[in-house]
């Protein structure tokens, strides 16, 4: 995952310190450290509050468009929609859930705690699906329509 790369282009362009934005995300300095130079991944839920914080796409932030988005229109995760959209996503393309877990390479039930809201998907697996799927993760987020 390269995304980690563009979290801290974000980071230098506005001008803060890794301890800044580790506060705004409400972690250590340590562990955002850690987030952009790669080591681990971004929890989906700071990715989306650093999308809103540069009033960036979360596209953009993960380097799958060169857009930044429509800077006026960043909104927060709707977390209620994702649930909504990766099963309507699913059936659209007459997948099962049997089916999306061995894509994904994980159990059904543990795909189908995604789905049910039970567990919040990680952005890896968002990645594979948005592509899969050929739609953006920001509209699988509803962060925009």
């Amino acid at each position: 995952m390269n995304y980690y790369k563009r979290i801290k282009d974000c980071r230098e362009d506005s001008d803060f310190l890794q301890k800044d934005i580790a506060n705004y995300l409400g972690v250590s300095r340590g562990t955002y450290s850690m987030y952009e130079c790669g080591s681990n991944i971004i929890p989906l839920h700071l990715l989306d509050k650093l999308s809103i914080k540069y009033q960036v796409s979360i596209e953009y932030l993960i380097s799958n468009t060169s857009k930044k988005g429509n800077v006026k229109n960043i909104k927060p995760m709707n977390f209620e929609l994702l649930k909504k959209r990766l099963k309507e996503e699913r059936i659209k393309h007459n997948l099962t859930q049997n089916q999306i877990s061995k894509i994904l390479n994980i159990t059904q039930s543990h795909y189908a705690s995604f789905e049910n809201g039970r567990n919040v998907i990680p952005i890896t697996r968002l990645i594979e699906l948005s592509k899969l799927y050929k739609i953006s993760i920001d509209y699988l987020m509803g962060k925009n329509n």
